[in-house]
Order: C-alpha cells, then sequence, then structure tokens
C-alpha cells in the first residue's frame, strides 16, 4: 500500500467516525427529547388542567385512578356521572365530580346527598371524587357513616392530582 494509499484510507476512516458521531449525537437528541416530553406530559397534570378537561375526560381519569386502586369493572351507572366498581366482595358507588368553581367547595349537604343515593343503591362503600375543595363538615360525615358500617372516601382535587402524578410516573418508569 502506497502512502498516498494509506492517507486516503485514514482519512476515509475519519469521515466515517465524524459521520458515526453525528448520528449517534442526533439519536441522543432524540432520546432526550423524547424523554423531556414523556416527563412534561407527567407532571402537566394540575387542579386546573382537570378542570379545563371535558367531563368525560375527568372520568377517564378516574376509572385510571379506581383500576390502579385495585377497583375491578368500573361502569357509569347513569348519565350523572355515577359510577359503580368492586372491590374484594362488594360493590363501590363512585361520584366524579369536576368542580370548576374555584371558591364554592363542595358542601355537607352535597355529601349527604350522595350517601342517600348511595343507600337507596344498596351500596356500603362510596368515593366521592372532585376537582374541587370539601367543606370541613364533609369529613365529619366521614366518621358517621363508619359508625353506621359505611366506608366514604372523599378526594378532593389536591388528592386526585397526586394519585394521577404517581400513576404516570409509574407509566413513564414501567412503560
Amino acid at each position: 500500500m502506497t502512502f498516498f494509499q494509506q492517507i486516503k484510507l485514514v482519512i476515509g476512516m475519519l469521515i466515517l467516525l465524524m459521520l458515526i458521531n453525528r448520528i449517534v449525537q442526533v439519536l441522543i437528541e432524540f432520546a432526550t427529547k423524547s424523554i423531556k416530553n414523556k416527563l412534561t406530559k407527567t407532571f402537566m397534570i394540575s387542579i386546573k388542567y382537570l378542570k379545563s378537561i371535558t367531563e368525560e375526560k375527568f372520568i377517564v381519569y378516574i376509572f385510571m385512578l379506581l383500576e390502579e386502586k385495585g377497583y375491578k369493572n368500573p361502569v357509569i351507572n347513569d348519565g350523572d356521572n355515577h359510577l359503580i366498581c368492586y372491590k374484594d366482595s362488594g360493590g363501590v358507588f363512585v361520584y366524579a365530580r369536576s368542580n370548576n368553581d374555584d371558591f364554592k367547595p363542595i358542601t355537607k349537604i352535597e355529601v349527604l346527598s350522595f350517601l342517600g343515593k348511595m343507600k337507596l343503591l344498596g351500596m356500603n362503600s362510596g368515593i366521592y371524587a372532585t376537582t374541587g375543595e370539601f367543606e370541613k363538615e364533609c369529613f365529619d360525615i366521614i366518621e358517621l357513616a363508619k359508625h353506621s358500617g359505611i366506608e366514604l372516601i372523599l378526594w378532593n382535587g389536591a388528592e386526585l392530582v397526586r394519585e394521577l402524578r404517581i400513576i404516570n410516573e409509574k407509566k413513564l418508569i414501567w412503560g
């Protein structure tokens, strides 16, 4: 091999290495953008976001959360955002309410009305989920219901956001 052939070979190898380096850089940039997009979507969930989506999409998020928490076969009970799902051996009555009024918390009367509808259906477990807040008196109802053999869970907007972010992080990590 002559001197010029050796130089051509070295230059060719350098060009090939530079090309491979550039391809690797592009792949790394693409992977980084993809991961950033996933992370952004994960942390995008906020109370403001939940209040801005349609009722149907809000219910889809509630379905995801219920399934993640071990509730099975969630179905819509009627056109008023009432759902029924199952955990262990019993049915659970769920009300999913996207509360767009920032200043009006869910009242004690609304929670008692939910309990009444739950009892009419013969359910002893219920979850009231809202993007809003509950009045302080609503949490007293949980204890009263417990003494009557009724399990009542109240999910406010902050709890929903926290739980949905955990689900998204799991999906991001585990695929």
